[in-house]
């Protein structure tokens, strides 16, 4: 029992930690470059893959290693899904520009909400590219 809660700190701990190192790069791991081409493909493997292939190669070592990370925690069982993981994740791998929201050819009478649901909908498609790199690590990576 002890060596379990131990290792489950240890697991937990190691996580926050990397999640704040996600959160304090300049630049995603998925580069903002490839951000509205990854958002369309989103379970199309063949299509991820080749996004994936292209990205610079530190992001790509970096991608291929939080994956290989994550794909295992899915695997281990009940403890948390590829989707689960990808819902935490994919906000910090994948980002839009800042140029996506300073773009003076957005709608500028959408009301806020409307912002907020194109917002969601990114998010949304962001969390299913994420959990395909999970689910088909073997395939993209």
């Amino acid at each position: 029992q002890c060596c379990c809660l131990f290792v489950c700190l240890v697991v937990g701990w190691a996580t926050h930690k990397l999640l704040q190192f996600l959160r304090a790069l300049p630049e995603p791991v998925l580069v903002y470059d490839t951000y509205y081409e990854l958002l369309e493909a989103r379970a199309d493997v063949t299509a991820l893959k080749e996004l994936v292939d292209s990205q610079p190669a530190e992001h790509y070592a970096l991608l291929q290693v939080l994956c290989d990370y994550l794909e295992n925690l899915a695997a281990e069982g009940p403890g948390a899904s590829a989707v689960d993981l990808a819902m935490v994740f994919a906000p910090l791998l994948l980002r839009a520009p800042a140029a996506h929201w300073a773009d003076p050819d957005r709608d500028q009478h959408a009301s806020p909400a409307d912002d907020d649901s194109a917002e969601d909908v990114d998010l949304l498609k962001g969390v299913l590219v994420v959990t395909t790199l999970i689910e088909h690590y073997v395939d993209v990576f």
